[in-house]
This record gives C-alpha cells, sequence and structure tokens, in this order.
C-alpha cells in the first residue's frame, strides 16, 4: 500500500449513501485513514451500515479544519456519491471542485441508471455538466454507453459494478433466516402471496413531469390487487426515506380485502424482499435489488411521459408498462400460478450484474 493513502467520504442520499458504504467499510478494514462525512438520509444509512459519519454540508473553512484535524493535511483521495440533484444539495458538486483545486484525485460511484446529466450539472442551464469529479464508477455498459450520450467525459467513466449489490448478495442469506419473524411481526404470516410496492418520492423530485408518481401508482396497484381479490393477499409499501408515512394512511382501508402493511426504515430493503413473492415499483434500485434476489418483477411507469426511467426496462428484461389494462393483465399472470412466477424469474436472469464492484472501486481509488 502506497504511504499517505487517506480517504474523505460523502454521501447525502439514502441511495449514494448505500453505494459507497462497502467502500468505506474495506477502506477501515485496510487500516486507510478515513473521514466519513454526511448529512440527510445519509446518515442513517451508514449509521445502519455500521459506519460512523459526521454531520456536514458544504463549508469550506470548517471542511478544512476536518481534514487538518482528522489528517493533519489534506486526504489523497475523495470518494463521494453522485445521488444529489441540483436543487436538493450542491455538497458533492462543491466537493469536488475543492479536490480539483487542492489536487486530490476526486471518485464518484453511481447507484443508479438516471438523470445522469443532471448529477454533474447546477441549477443554472449554463452550469450544464459544470461539476465532474476526476473518475465516475459506474453499474455496467448500459450506464456508461447512456452517460456518453449524454455529454459526459468518456475517459472520465469507468465501469466496476454497484458496491451496494455485493453488500445486498451477502445480507440476502441472512434475512432469508428471518423471514418467519418478520411475517410474524408484520402479522402477514397467514398472507398465501405477498406484493410489496417500492416507493419514492417521485412527486418531491419530478412533480408531474413524469406522468405518474408513487400515490398515483399504488392506487392503481391497490385497485388491480382488489379486483383479482385472491384469498389472503398481502400488501407490503415499502416506503422511500424521503416518504412521510401520513401520505399513504389511506391505503390501510382502501382496499378492505387485502392484508396491507406500510413499512419504513425499521426493515431494510433485503428483509423485505425476503419476504416478498412479487416486488412492483416504479423505477427505484430496489427492484433491480430484487431481481438480483430472484424475485418476480413488474415496472410500472403508467402514463409515462418520457422513454422507460428503469434500465431493466430499456434494456428489455421487464415490459414497459404504460397503461393500467396491461399492468392488470401480467399482474393477475404472476399471482395465478407459482410457476409463471419462476417463468417470469428465468426471463430475468438473463441480466447480469456480477462484478466484484467494491474491490474493483478500490482500485479506481489506488487503494488495492
Amino acid at each position: 500500500m502506497p504511504r499517505g493513502n487517506s480517504v474523505l467520504a460523502f454521501a447525502r442520499e439514502a441511495g449514494g449513501a448505500a453505494a459507497i458504504a462497502p467502500v468505506c467499510k474495506r477502506i477501515l478494514d485496510l487500516n486507510i485513514p478515513l473521514l466519513l462525512l454526511s448529512d440527510d438520509k445519509g446518515l442513517d444509512i451508514f449509521k445502519a451500515r455500521g459506519l460512523h459519519p459526521n454531520a456536514f454540508s458544504f463549508n469550506e473553512s470548517e471542511l478544512e479544519s476536518l481534514c487538518q484535524k482528522h489528517f493533519k493535511n489534506h486526504p489523497s483521495h475523495l470518494l463521494t456519491s453522485a445521488a444529489s440533484l441540483p436543487h436538493l444539495d450542491m455538497t458533492e458538486r462543491y466537493l469536488w471542485q475543492w479536490a480539483s483545486k487542492q489536487n486530490i484525485l476526486s471518485t464518484a460511484i453511481l447507484d443508479q441508471w438516471q438523470n445522469y446529466a443532471i448529477r454533474f450539472s447546477g441549477e443554472k442551464p449554463e452550469q450544464h455538466l459544470a461539476y465532474l469529479p476526476d473518475r465516475i464508477c459506474v453499474m455496467d455498459e448500459l450506464a456508461r454507453t447512456e452517460m456518453i450520450k449524454q455529454g459526459i467525459p468518456e475517459s472520465r467513466i469507468i465501469v466496476t459494478g454497484q458496491p451496494s449489490f455485493d453488500w445486498l448478495r451477502e445480507q440476502n442469506k441472512s434475512a432469508d433466516n428471518q423471514t418467519i419473524s418478520h411475517l410474524n411481526d408484520l402479522q402477514l404470516s397467514n398472507s398465501n402471496i405477498i406484493v410489496t410496492f417500492v416507493s419514492e418520492a417521485l412527486a418531491k423530485d419530478f412533480g408531474n413531469t413524469l406522468g405518474y408518481d408513487e400515490i398515483s401508482t399504488v392506487k392503481v396497484l391497490g385497485d388491480i390487487l382488489s379486483k383479482i381479490n385472491l384469498p389472503n393477499l398481502g400488501l407490503i409499501i415499502k416506503l422511500h426515506p424521503q416518504n412521510n408515512k401520513s401520505d399513504f394512511s389511506w391505503c390501510m382501508e382502501a382496499w378492505p380485502n387485502l392484508n396491507t402493511r406500510i413499512v419504513g426504515n425499521e426493515y431494510s430493503p433485503p428483509q423485505i424482499l425476503a419476504l416478498s413473492d412479487v416486488v412492483i415499483g416504479m423505477s427505484s434500485v430496489m427492484l433491480v435489488e430484487a431481481v438480483i434476489t430472484e424475485k418476480a418483477v413488474i415496472s410500472l411507469e403508467l402514463n409515462a411521459k418520457h422513454e422507460p426511467q428503469l434500465s431493466l426496462t430499456r434494456c428489455g428484461i421487464l415490459p414497459f408498462i404504460k397503461n393500467a389494462h396491461e399492468a392488470e393483465k401480467l399482474i393477475h399472470n404472476l399471482l395465478s400460478s407459482a410457476e409463471n412466477r419462476t417463468a417470469h424469474i428465468q426471463h430475468q436472469n438473463k441480466w447480469s450484474n456480477k462484478y466484484q464492484a467494491t474491490d474493483n472501486c478500490l482500485i479506481v481509488l489506488g487503494i488495492i
């Protein structure tokens, strides 16, 4: 290991924190000095992963003080997510600029196949792709190709895989062992089939620009499941960290023939996936995680105004479902028999994302 290696790391959003957390843990395992900064939902994710972040929003004098206190100098590497929309937070972008000014190598890890250009842009049109780290670690060739088409310099993009998928595969084994206990806790142990709806914060982030959001989608889904009317059908609504549970409280009474439960951060994604027979959402990375854990997955982009937002739809693994009739037909098919779900999963398995992503990111950082 080269002398002088030290890492300043930051992520604010839940998905971004999940993406860099396995890399941060490995850095600590290698006894390399790490200063981990975070804010908002990222703090909770890091703590849940056994890490100890410092609360931080960008302030250069505070940053310099933290570096002097922790490293006695500047770090050799900056590691961040690339997850915050510019109207929500600019800390990642300001850190990349700061690192460039200090001749510190900056690396960002992408967590999702969406909104590539905006992740490296400011709020103003003249700030398009104005903020770029030295290196960007991405999930696969699809992400790399799509990013290049959006104008992100090819020389900065490196396919590594997504580190949180490494963590998911490890967690999936232990989550399966906890299934009976969690079903009992949720009073769903008598459910014949459990459908999980993966919510997002689309209304907050994108308003009505997509043609759908988490509320409009769960309403259509609940109506379809209620109409199908299978005995002892369980519906778990897995909230996004930015969702308010009160916004979904109406779901508890909307469909009396469904066993509906609303869950938040008290259950991790691997724990919820282990309970689920069918996982339905819009474009959340948790749908990708559900495919990795071999659950039958449906993406609903009802009344979509744009191309598919989910990578698995764009590459043909999942169908692009834009209307309720198509949604009902596929949902009914998957709920009608275990054989249909197995066939659906076998088709999903044509997609593979089996990278040693954590190690690959450490190689990009120059640490191993």
